[in-house]
């Protein structure tokens, strides 16, 4: 395991020891699970913008393909739902 020197502000040390002490744990054990939490969300935010992109890519390709064919860009969503659901 590596170490590492951070700078604190005093009042953020004085939480972070007070919330260490009432978990029962301490200061680097409360801070590497602060970290975890934190690089776990930012994983499931990415995610959720990378899906999020790829849904406006698939919905612009269901507008450019009904593009004057008579059938709704929500049809081939559907289609495409139906096909990924088997």
């Amino acid at each position: 395991m590596s170490r590492i020197i951070i700078t604190v502000p005093d009042p953020l040390l004085k939480e972070i020891d007070q919330e260490a002490k009432q978990d029962h744990r301490s200061r680097a054990e409360l801070v590497r699970d602060a970290l975890r939490v934190y690089l776990a969300q930012r994983r499931e935010e990415q995610e959720r913008k990378a899906r999020a992109i790829e849904a406006v890519r698939r919905i612009d390709e269901a507008r450019r393909l009904s593009a004057g064919k008579g059938i709704s860009g929500a049809e081939i969503i559907k289609k495409w739902r139906y096909r990924l659901a088997k």
